[in-house]
Order: C-alpha cells, then sequence, then structure tokens
C-alpha cells in the first residue's frame, strides 16, 4: 500500500500551504464518491475522492464533467460549505485521515465551524460533513449498523474511527522503540515490524528502512540482533528528520520500462527500488494525478486490448485450422493420379462383367500389365464408376489450383493478424487501440462500430534519440509500421526488422551520414525487443536500406517485401532504458 499516513502526511502539508484562509466558491461532484472544490483566485482544484480503490486527495487543473443534475450529497454540502473559508487543515495523528476545519455562514446568516474530514482507508473510504457540535450533517458513504459497528448516518455523533496505540515518528525515543519491540511476537518477520510500531507506516517505507539498514525482511524479530536494531533506530530519526524538515521527492516506481503499469509511489526517495524505471515529480499532487490517470489509462488499455486480442486470437485459431486442413486437402489432390489410372483402366475394360461386389481385379497396363484392384460402387455399372473416379480426378485438380491459390493467401492473412496481435504489447495509450480497431474495422476482421464516436487523433510512433545523435523510430502498430516506412523514411535511411516474426517496422535515419556499428546494434536491438522475440535471449534482425523495401502487392497495412539485405544479431547487454525517448 503506497497512500499511507506519511504520504497523507505529505499531501496534508502541501494542500494547508495552499489552501488555508482560501474561500469555497464551487463545489461539484463529478461521479458517486468523488467531489471537487473550487477556490476563489486559484487555478487548482481540490479533488477528495472515497472512491474504494482510488481514494485521494490532491490538487489540480484538470476540469472534470458534471452530472446535468448535481447529486444530494453535492447540494448538501453547497449549502453548507459553499462560500465558507478553510481555516486550517489537519491530520488524524499520522492516520490515512485529513481533516478540512471551514467556517461558513447558514441560511440565518449565522457564523458556523464545519468539519470536512476525509477518510483514505480503501474500501472504508469516505467523505464526511460535521457539525460545529460533532453530529455528522451527512457522509458520501452512509454507513448502517449491519454494515459496520461504527455507524455514520446524519444526525448521529461522529465516532472517529478506531486507532491503535502506536508509535508516532515525530515524537518518540530510543527507549520507546526498543520497547516496543520487546512487545511484539519474536516469530514477526522483518517486513512486518515498523508498521506494527508505527503510527501511518504501510508496507513499502517498512521495507525500505529494513533494506537501508541491511536487514533481510524474510528476518524474524528474534534474529535481528543489537546492532542492527540500533541501525534501525538511527535510520527512525533520519526519516523523522526528512519528514520534519518537508524534505519530500515524490516520485513513480513502474513495472517495466514501459513506463505504463505503476509498482509503487511514494513521497521519499525508494532506494530499494533504484535501477528500475521511475519518475520524480515537484509535488505530491502531481505524482498522484500521474499515478492515477496512468492506472485509469491502463486498465482501459488492458479491457480495450482484451476485447480485440479475445478476436484476434479466435481468429488465428481458425486460420491455423483452415490452413491445416487445407494443406492436407493439398496433399490429398496431388495423389489424385491414381483415380485416372482407375478411370482409364475400367474405360478400356467396359465389355467385362466380372467383378468380385465391390471391386474388381484387372490388368494394369500403366505397370507392366499387373493385376490391380479398384474399388467399385456396386450400385453402378463399369461405365458409370468409369465416369465417377474422372469427376474425382477433375475436382481434385480443380481443388489443387484453388488451394495453390488460397493457401498463401491465407498465411498472408495469418501473418497479418499475428503482426497485429503482437502490435497490442506495444499499445501505450487509448488512441493507440483505437488506431488498431479502425484499422481491423477497414480490413474487415472487426464489425464496424454503429456508434462510432469522433474520431481520436492518430497516435505517434515512438521516436527514440541514440547515443551518437541518430534518430530513430519505430512503429507501435501496422499503421504506424507503414508511416515510418512508406513516409517518414528516406530512400538512404536504415530500415529493420525481425526476420521471419511479427515485430515493428524500425527506421534509422541516416541524415546523409554512414550509420556507426553502435546506432546499427541499438536499432536492432530496437527491433528485436518491439516483436514477437522480445523475450528471447537474441534473435536475427535484417536490416536494408529503404529503397528496397516496397509495399507487398494486396497486402494489408505493414506489410512489405524487401530485398539486398544483411543479417544482424543484437547483443544482450542492451537495455531499453539505455534509450532516449522523445
Amino acid at each position: 500500500m503506497s497512500f499511507d499516513g506519511i504520504v497523507t502526511y505529505c499531501v496534508k502539508e502541501e494542500i494547508k500551504n495552499i489552501l488555508e484562509d482560501k474561500k469555497i466558491e464551487k463545489i461539484h461532484q463529478p461521479n458517486k464518491d468523488e467531489i471537487v472544490l473550487n477556490f476563489r483566485g486559484l487555478k487548482e482544484r481540490l479533488l477528495i475522492s472515497a472512491n474504494t480503490s482510488r481514494a485521494r486527495v490532491l490538487l489540480t487543473e484538470k476540469r472534470y464533467e458534471n452530472p446535468q443534475s448535481p447529486p444530494m450529497f453535492c447540494m448538501l454540502m453547497r449549502k453548507h460549505l459553499q462560500g465558507g473559508i478553510i481555516t486550517s487543515i489537519d491530520q488524524l495523528g499520522l492516520d490515512r485521515v485529513i481533516i478540512l476545519n471551514i467556517r461558513a455562514y447558514d441560511e440565518l446568516g449565522n457564523v458556523g465551524n464545519k468539519r470536512l474530514i476525509v477518510e483514505l482507508m480503501g474500501k472504508f473510504s469516505n467523505i464526511i460533513l460535521v457539525d460545529t457540535d460533532g453530529i455528522v450533517i451527512d457522509a458520501i458513504k452512509r454507513i448502517y449498523r449491519d454494515m459496520s459497528e461504527r455507524e455514520v448516518l446524519p444526525g448521529y455523533d461522529f465516532v472517529e474511527a478506531i486507532r491503535q496505540d502506536k508509535l508516532n515518528i515525530f515524537n518518540f525515543t530510543r527507549e520507546d522503540f526498543m520497547s516496543r519491540l520487546e512487545g511484539l511476537d519474536n516469530n514477526l518477520k522483518a517486513k512486518r515490524i515498523l508498521y506494527n510500531v508505527f503510527e501511518g507506516f504501510g508496507p513499502l517505507i517498512a521495507s525500505e528502512l529494513m533494506y537501508r539498514t541491511g536487514i533481510d525482511i524474510s528476518k524474524t524479530l528474534s534474529l535481528i540482533d543489537d546492532d542492527e536494531r540500533e541501525k534501525l533506530f538511527h535510520e527512525l530519526e533520519k526519516l523523522s528528520s526528512a519528514l520534519t524538515n518537508k524534505d519530500f521527492s515524490p516520485s513513480i516506481y513502474y513495472k517495466d520500462d514501459s513506463m505504463l503499469a505503476v509498482n509503487s509511489f511514494y513521497c521519499l526517495g525508494i532506494t530499494e527500488l533504484e535501477g528500475t524505471s521511475s519518475k520524480s515529480f515537484p509535488t505530491m499532487s502531481e505524482c498522484l494525478e500521474s499515478v492515477y490517470d496512468t492506472r485509469d489509462e491502463f486498465d482501459s488499455i488492458s479491457q480495450l486490448s482484451s476485447n480485440i486480442r479475445k478476436s484476434l486470437s479466435s481468429d488465428i485459431n481458425k486460420l491455423n485450422r483452415k490452413i491445416q486442413k487445407q494443406k492436407e486437402e493439398l496433399i490429398e489432390s496431388r495423389n489424385r493420379e491414381t483415380l485416372k489410372v482407375y478411370a482409364d483402366i475400367l474405360s478400356a475394360n467396359l465389355h467385362l462383367s466380372v467383378r468380385n461386389g465391390d471391386s474388381i481385379d484387372l490388368d494394369n497396363f500403366y505397370d507392366e500389365y499387373k493385376k490391380i484392384t479398384i474399388p467399385l460402387d456396386k450400385k453402378l455399372n463399369l461405365q458409370r464408376n468409369a465416369e465417377s473416379y474422372y469427376k474425382k480426378y477433375s475436382k481434385m485438380k480443380n481443388r489443387e489450383n484453388r488451394l495453390t491459390l488460397e493457401i498463401p493467401k491465407a498465411e498472408r492473412e495469418l501473418e497479418y493478424l499475428e503482426n497485429v496481435l503482437q502490435s497490442l504489447d506495444n499499445i501505450t495509450t487509448v488512441a493507440e487501440i483505437e488506431d488498431i480497431r479502425t484499422e481491423l474495422e477497414e480490413t474487415g476482421f472487426l464489425e464496424v462500430k454503429k456508434n462510432n464516436k469522433k474520431k481520436t487523433p492518430p497516435s505517434s510512433p515512438f521516436k527514440y534519440v541514440t547515443k551518437e545523435g541518430f534518430t530513430i523510430y519505430v512503429g507501435k502498430n501496422n499503421k504506424q509500421n507503414e508511416l515510418v516506412t512508406m513516409k517518414i523514411a528516406g530512400p538512404e535511411d536504415i530500415w529493420m526488422h525481425i526476420r521471419e516474426m511479427p515485430g515493428s517496422h524500425v527506421i534509422i535515419k541516416t541524415e546523409g551520414k554512414e550509420v556507426p556499428e553502435n546506432t546499427l546494434l541499438e536499432g536492432a536491438f530496437l527491433a528485436k525487443h518491439y516483436s514477437k522475440a522480445k523475450f528471447l535471449k537474441t534473435a536475427p534482425v535484417d536490416y536494408t536500406q529503404k529503397k528496397f523495401v516496397s509495399k507487398m502487392k494486396g497486402g494489408k497495412p505493414g506489410m512489405v517485401n524487401y530485398r539486398e539485405f544483411k543479417t544482424v544479431m543484437p547483443p544482450e547487454d542492451i537495455k531499453i532504458s539505455d534509450f532516449t525517448l522523445e
């Protein structure tokens, strides 16, 4: 859990500096569990969310779309808080609770103090409006007795969420800490120790402090010696000092180099995650906004791409079965000469009437008059059996001609669909999903949406700059592959592609200069990285000048032929993080 009490403290300090003494000008409720406060003279708005999986408080300049009719809770908030002044912003200890104290006028013009209490506690998250006397006016989520022992309902006394008896990082002594350690279960794992001792600690910061101290998080408390406990105490003192001095460094740490899926985020530097893809922000609000925007985008991409991936996988399986069946039929068709031999021999022996039920033994004049047994249809005479064999022969000959044309066509379709399927792994925006959907609709592999929304602007290919200063373009889908190869690339530029596998088109812009070997290897790495061979140690990459690349006649988007090529094996020591993405 990245959004712990320490992150809450960072957010509280941030909004406190900006919002105290500011007048609430407008209040909106864009959806059922979020409200937005606008302030006079400020371009920033305060987003407060009690969403189960996305509970947060942050400052934003983003505009939110509001429903035509404001919800009841929004109307209530406007009645009690609109025009009010935020007098102070507090935190409940170091818990995930932020309290906005607001001075506002009621309908009779009397001044009153109200509290807007924001509890950021996962599925128990809530936004609660409380009056001067501590009575709940209402909550964005009403909590009844059958839901929890702590009821949150209009007219009820507000009762704080139960807090555990833990140390506060701002006010503790060595004796306090050592005493708490002695009171813990000796079998408790190191990774769980600190958030059992300190209020507001989540697993991330608890693990980080153990990492800084050099304590293996799988160790039990009984195996942590006195020296390690002293080191841990000193790390806690450093943390307390950093928080007191507001020495924040908000950062996001990503799961991989695509920087699309968030691994974790925090308001302090996490040395344990150094070396992974990360991004720093000037404020915690900007960090949080990026986190949740990225997660929303990732969720949208995952959902949309999942539907397309399912459809493509189904089409690919059908095509594979179709091609397999066609190849079996082709082999059968090429063995048709036996049928013609049967027909010719029967035609030469129509005067005979001797037959053995469902077959006849005759001299094979194609094989030194050796005896041959020819299967017969008992219902037909010899002439009709001969005609039947001639028809089957002719039918198989026609089938061979047809399959000779159809199999390569089906194989090209299969190659195309596998390319599209692979390109889904390169997706970084919803716009790129729409590019792929549009392409599949245009090529007939997906049904055209009847209620097409307004078209999104076309997405752009990756644009990397190498250490030597060369620009490399990488297509993320077939349309982008066609763009980089047929429009962006000049005749002398270098075109690269993974050999005989689905993958992206890669263009090295030469600008009339000779391309050094390092740049060539970097381009080859990108061609492998953005292909089906991504997780192989190495794989051959073909390259040639763009003037030797031509669009495949009658081919789908991104399908090309190339010649005059060479092959290179990208080295294993290059990483995607070595590149600068523009």
